[in-house]
């Protein structure tokens, strides 16, 4: 009966050691996938800060031309104004020369 005990703890000492070591190496696996993920989230939260200065960039560009088009847009009013009030200049013109 001796026997059988001392195969019976040899053999649950060897399944403690073969469960421990296999957690070991669980651990570590579990371990570099952490530092993959974080390695991961690191380079993605570069790529964010990037992507929203660019954005910032194209929106200052968005505003940048619509004020510009504004500024033509009023430029376009005032010749069209000014070309107004030259036809009714000719126009005067045109009739006082055509009465004399």
């Amino acid at each position: 009966m001796e026997i059988t005990w001392e195969i019976i703890t040899f053999i649950i000492g060897i399944a403690i050691s073969i469960s421990t070591i296999i957690s070991k190496l669980f651990m570590r696996y579990l371990e570099s996938q952490m530092k993959n993920i974080t390695e991961t989230i690191d380079e993605r939260r570069n790529d964010y800060v990037g992507l929203e200065e660019r954005v910032k960039s194209v929106e200052n560009y968005h505003t940048e031309t619509r004020v510009a088009l504004a500024k033509i847009g009023k430029d376009i009013e005032y010749i069209k104004q000014e070309n107004n009030k030259m036809a009714i200049n000719i126009e005067k013109i045109l009739n006082n020369n055509c009465k004399k």
